[in-house]
């Protein structure tokens, strides 16, 4: 959701300024899910990719628990 997110707003951005440089989403991204009070897995891929999504699921691990928790808080703060 966070690449769409961003096509879309240089999209609007280039509208507003009537700029002629359109940016679309690749379709690829990752998504942590928590499996655990100390785990997480990562699904990570191209969700466009000719014939249907590639992607890859990593295992839950504490590593990917604490990946996720540092990606959020950097998120948080460019966000917040």
């Amino acid at each position: 959701a966070g690449g769409q997110a961003a096509a879309v707003a240089e999209n609007l951005a280039a509208e507003i300024s009537d700029l002629s440089s359109p940016s679309a989403y690749d379709g690829r991204g990752a998504c942590y899910f928590q499996t655990s009070w100390s785990t997480a897995a990562l699904v990570s891929g191209d969700f466009f990719a000719a014939g249907g999504p590639a992607v890859e699921l990593r295992d839950a691990s504490p590593y990917l628990y604490w990946s996720s928790q540092w990606w959020e808080r950097g998120w948080l703060q460019r966000v917040f």
